[in-house]
């Protein structure tokens, strides 16, 4: 077995540095890493760490995990907005985004400081329960048939489902690929492209409704 050269480095620094060490250790797959609040002289903690003890790091993930909820696509600077609007730092709101991206990839970049929830993302929103039901559905198990040639597309019989609905599931609409005879994973890419003609949209983790636009289609 090859030998490693690796360190222990320990160090201690203000909130605004937490961004530039967290894509360090991204980058480098750091193993172990733990980022805990130091006491300072006059007993007060440093900038970004609230009375709770818990780290800016951990805060931010448990905000930003319920905040994405309902704000699947969001910029850098409007999570921040709304991470500050809960007393929290900019910094960990940048080493959540950095970690969610690049070793995570709850999170995909679509643009410069623009980021999009991807399909991991979406399922880490969903409850436990959420979780089982989509994988269930979804599973190894699951029997593949493919879609019935020449009759309605894919983003035609997502449409037809929405339209009957206030709202749709992911599960839901995986479901009825599969009752109909469609293949279920085809509900990703169908999806997708209706996402991109602006004819549905994402009202909460997993959950669909159509636009007016696609109301009208």
């Amino acid at each position: 077995m090859a030998t490693r050269n690796l360190f222990h480095v320990s160090m201690i620094i203000d909130a605004t540095g937490l961004h530039a060490v967290s894509t360090v250790a991204a980058t480098h797959k750091a193993q172990n890493v733990e980022i805990k609040p130091v006491v300072i002289g006059n007993g007060e903690m440093p900038e970004g760490i609230g009375a709770s003890g818990r780290t800016p790091q951990t805060t931010a993930r448990t905000f930003m995990l319920e905040w994405m909820k309902t704000n699947l696509t969001f910029t850098t600077g409007e999570a921040v907005k709304a991470a500050e609007e809960r007393g929290m730092s900019r910094s960990s709101v940048y080493t959540f985004i950095n970690v969610a991206v690049n070793r995570e990839k709850l999170l995909k970049r679509t643009a410069a400081g623009t980021f999009k929830v991807t399909q991991k993302g979406e399922m880490a929103l969903l409850t436990p329960a959420q979780q089982r039901a989509t994988r269930g559905n979804g599973g190894n198990g699951l029997h593949k048939t493919p879609a019935k040639p020449n009759e309605v597309t894919h983003r035609q019989f997502i449409l037809r489902a929405a339209k009957r609905r206030d709202q749709i599931s992911y599960t839901e609409l995986r479901e009825k690929f599969r009752e109909d005879g469609r293949n279920p994973k085809s509900v990703d890419g169908a999806l997708g492209k209706l996402k991109d003609q602006k004819l549905i949209t994402n009202v909460g983790p997993g959950a669909y409704k159509l636009t007016a636009k696609g109301q009208e289609a």
